[in-house]
This record gives C-alpha cells, sequence and structure tokens, in this order.
C-alpha cells in the first residue's frame, strides 16, 4: 500500500486556464510492480482528501470529485519508475511477492 500527497489541477473540457482549479489530494494506492521493465502501476487508487483553496464544501463530502479524480487517473494509468519512486519514500522499498 502505498500512501502520499499530490499537488492537482483540474480543467473542465471547454473551460480557459482562468477555471482551473488548484489543491492538494491525499490518496492511497495499491501497486502491481513490474520488475521485468522497473515500474510501478496503480492497481486501485483512493483520493481519501481533497483541498483547494476555494474550500468548496458539498453534501457528499466531496465524494463526487473524490471519485472523478481517482477514475481519471486510473484510467490514464498511473505509473512511475521504481528508481524514482523509491527516491521519495521515507521508508525503505520492499518488493513482496504476489499472494
Amino acid at each position: 500500500m502505498l500512501t502520499g500527497r499530490a499537488a492537482a489541477s483540474y480543467l473542465a473540457t471547454g473551460k480557459t486556464e482562468e477555471d482551473g482549479i488548484f489543491g492538494a489530494l491525499w490518496l492511497s494506492a495499491k501497486l502491481d510492480i513490474d520488475s521485468e521493465n522497473h515500474v510501478a502501476k496503480a492497481r486501485t487508487l483512493t483520493i481519501t482528501t481533497v483541498v483547494t483553496p476555494q474550500r468548496e464544501k458539498t453534501s457528499d463530502d466531496g465524494a463526487a470529485v473524490k471519485k472523478l479524480i481517482s477514475d481519471t487517473i486510473l484510467a490514464k494509468g498511473l505509473e512511475i519508475d521504481l528508481d524514482r519512486l523509491a527516491a521519495t519514500l521515507e521508508e525503505p522499498l520492499t518488493i513482496l511477492a504476489p499472494d
């Protein structure tokens, strides 16, 4: 399980740059490791928190936005080089054999 935070921006189709929304998101992901190609790919992704300067409040606590972001990232394929990933971790990278 990988947990982290990231800066993010969102621009709806047909909108201009001035309409963009910027913020931060906290996430957790399960990764598939491709040791032959030395990359990790997200199998699952859950956005746990989204914060924007506007601090928008919604009746569903942003669940729809969190799901939209997760689905979009997974559809595009979140992939990262293992060396780059290891360099960003607070704890050493340990690769476990699949169950």
